[in-house]
């Protein structure tokens, strides 16, 4: 080998392995608005001198902005690049996650509005960055991507109480601690402005027809089901364990235990069900964890919520990372696993933080407990059970609608289409 082909060899090794760093910091900065207020929900409500409605709003907020800017992005990265728009996006996250501790309710639920919306642009384009640079090894960088997801949103809720302790129960300054981070990551993701990843125009055509895929569906109703109780458990999942008698510190700990736990599965298990090829049983089995998860810390003894807390992190983290690997293992390009992104992240937010977050809080609120919650949370699993038969199957998505998706063994016959 040549000395300029070793250097072209090692400059194409360094832009992959700062790309690889750059998504993980990034990964990280993408829970920690949302599982850092569960565990001083109560502190939040009490200053603030307001009720459920108003938690329910607030923890549901941010999650429909996720999907509102689902349809656009992809628009967006295709005007003015896929790394500006994620530099802008975590330019805006900074923003708002500083502002919602300037000020009472209204800068509160205006600073979870602004980091939500540029988190949901960062979630539809982050699987197309790995499709498009990382072909080849699309499981092992979504579960680095989950994993960190994991770890940003275990150390919000692990750290968030004892900082708000440390500055005299400020629980502002604890939500305003978050802004740090994302600026790094900004800071860090700035060197990707010196590249602009090739852009299919072939591709154009699928931005409808997505809409009506089965396979598309499948894949966006596996998803929603999942986030469903992900965000549920981030949202009410301290104030649960506290109801049923555990402290704020033990609630936060149990957070972060299934955290931790996630940020293992959700690195492995997309990468098994990358190199296995169909992933149908292991969408049910991590769906069907999730929930049992759950319905252990409802209705199991407290002093065993630390064996619900692995079962759920081992769930959820896996389900989580699968899903997101099912964006790129069913698309036969970035442009489309960008749409499948987007068109996923619409659903799947809305509809997600409609079922999941504000539901669990009506459903909270009517019954005055949690066994009601349970049947909710029991239905979200089915959902995402049922549709993981689908979304697993080796197959793509491809131009033609409803059924008529391609199996997996032609995906580089997309590139060949006019």
């Amino acid at each position: 080998m040549t000395k300029l082909a070793e250097a072209k060899t090692g400059a194409r090794f360094a832009t992959a392995a700062w790309t690889a760093a750059a998504i993980a910091v990034i990964g990280f900065n993408l829970r920690p608005a949302v599982s850092g207020v569960g565990p001083i929900l109560a502190e939040i409500l009490r200053a603030l001198d307001t009720g459920p409605i108003v938690a329910g709003i607030l923890t549901t907020a941010p999650v429909i902005c996720f999907g509102i800017v689902g349809p656009v992005t992809p628009g967006l990265a295709h005007r003015f690049g896929t790394e500006r728009v994620i530099l802008m996006s975590l330019g805006a996250l900074t923003i708002g996650t500083a502002i919602r501790g300037l000020g009472g309710i209204d800068l509160l639920l205006l600073g979870m509005a602004v980091a939500g919306l540029a988190i949901g642009m960062v979630n539809v384009l982050l699987p197309a960055v790995i499709k498009q640079d990382f072909p080849t090894r699309i499981g092992a960088l979504t579960g680095l991507y989950t994993s960190a997801l994991c770890v940003g949103a275990a150390s919000a809720a692990l750290a968030t109480p004892p900082f708000e302790r440390a500055v005299h129960g400020d629980w502002r300054a604890g939500l305003v601690l978050w802004a740090l981070p994302a600026a790094i990551a900004a800071v860090i993701w700035l060197p990707q402005l010196a590249r602009r990843r090739p852009t299919d125009r072939r591709q154009a055509g699928l931005r409808h027809d997505l809409w009506r895929n089965a396979l598309a569906w499948q894949v966006t109703l596996f998803i929603t089901a999942l986030t469903s109780l992900a965000y549920s458990m981030f949202a009410w999942g301290p104030k649960l364990l506290q109801d049923r008698g555990m402290s704020v510190d033990g609630s936060a700990e149990q957070m972060a235990l299934c955290f931790g736990i996630q940020a293992l599965s959700g690195f492995f298990v997309p990468l098994w069900g990358a190199r296995r090829g169909d992933q149908r049983v292991l969408a049910v089995i991590t769906a069907a964890m999730s929930c049992l998860g759950l319905f252990g810390w409802i209705f199991a003894p407290l002093g065993s919520a630390f064996i619900w807390s692995i079962l759920c992190g081992i769930g959820q983290g896996g389900a989580f990372g699968l899903a997101l690997a099912l964006i790129g293992l069913r698309a036969g390009s970035a442009q489309t696993a960008a749409r499948l992104s987007g068109m996923a992240n619409t659903v799947c937010y809305i509809a997600g933080g409609l079922a999941g977050p504000f539901a669990v809080g009506l459903v909270h609120q009517i019954t005055g407990g949690w066994a009601g919650v349970a049947v909710l949370f029991a239905l979200m699993a089915g959902v995402g059970m049922v549709a993981g038969l689908g979304a697993g199957r080796k197959l793509v998505v491809d131009r033609r609608p409803l059924d008529h998706s391609i199996p997996i063994r032609t995906q580089q016959e997309l590139k060949k289409m006019p």
